[in-house]
């Protein structure tokens, strides 16, 4: 056994149970191996976690141009916009400042699905400036459940990856639904859906799996793989994600909250 671990293995044969001090020796060294392997375990998925917060850091450094300037001047615009009579051009300023503002700011904390839920409608606002008529968005929450935490930036990305693989290519009566409940067992069911496109089954199951699949040329960056992959580090469970969907037939993503994960301002994701 100490043979191949000194190989890289480990995972050795281990030799049959004796009841001789070479049985005892042999049990200890079983349970030391099983320890290694834990800590091992633990230390790759902390190395993930790190590896994706710098990959969200750096998303954001590439996207800005210096944020106090940036939001000045979107200031400045949306007072101006006012001063001319245009309110509906003002709102979607001080929407567009808001977005920015979440995006950059709180990558590397947990926050409530409240909060998600604010900055989601930051930028549905934004998307029904651009899509108008044509697509209809709908919202239905339960107070209780908007306290349970998850990582920043969860819902913005699925509902985007609704926008725009989903519903843009539809010229009329497109919806996206979001819906945030709890569930008889005191979680949270957290269901984007849509009526657009849809998916094929290997897509769907790519992602289900966590494998790299194309995001859109004009994502974000922050697509839905990347919100499972944290989700299931978040929360240590890799069964947190329903997704129902099929060419033609749009697309249901559910995430299953579990109960008793609230909101810790000095918790990293």
């Amino acid at each position: 056994m100490a043979k191949e671990i000194a190989k890289g293995n480990l995972r050795p044969e281990p030799p049959p149970p004796t009841g001789d001090e070479l049985g005892i020796l042999s049990g200890a060294f079983q349970a030391m191996l099983a320890d290694l392997t834990v800590l091992i375990g633990k230390e790759k998925e902390s190395l993930e976690k790190d590896r994706l917060l710098k990959e969200l850091e750096l998303q954001a450094l590439q996207s800005q141009i210096n944020p106090h300037f940036l939001f000045n001047t979107l200031n400045v615009l949306s007072k101006l916009a006012l001063l001319e009579g245009a309110e509906r051009t003002s709102d979607l300023i001080v929407s567009m400042s808001n977005l920015l503002r979440y995006n950059l700011g709180r990558l590397d904390r947990p926050v409530t699905l409240r909060d998600e839920l604010q900055h989601l409608q930051e930028y549905v606002t934004i998307q029904q400036a651009r899509f108008r008529d044509r697509v209809r968005f709908e919202l239905q929450t339960e107070e209780e459940a908007l306290q349970a935490g998850v990582p920043s930036l969860t819902l913005q990305p699925l509902v985007e990856n609704a926008f725009l693989h989903g519903i843009a290519d539809l010229e009329q009566g497109a919806v996206i639904r979001v819906a945030i409940a709890r569930t008889p067992s005191d979680a949270v069911s957290v269901t984007v859906a849509d009526n657009g496109a849809g998916m094929s089954e290997e897509v769907r199951q790519s992602l289900l799996r966590l494998e790299d699949v194309p995001e859109p040329k004009q994502s974000t960056g922050l697509g839905t793989r990347n919100v499972f992959k944290r989700l299931a580090l978040y929360f240590g469970r890799d069964d947190l994600v329903t997704i129902d969907s099929a060419p033609g037939q749009g697309t249901r993503i559910t995430l299953h909250i579990p109960a008793g994960k609230e909101e810790n301002k000095h918790e990293h994701v």
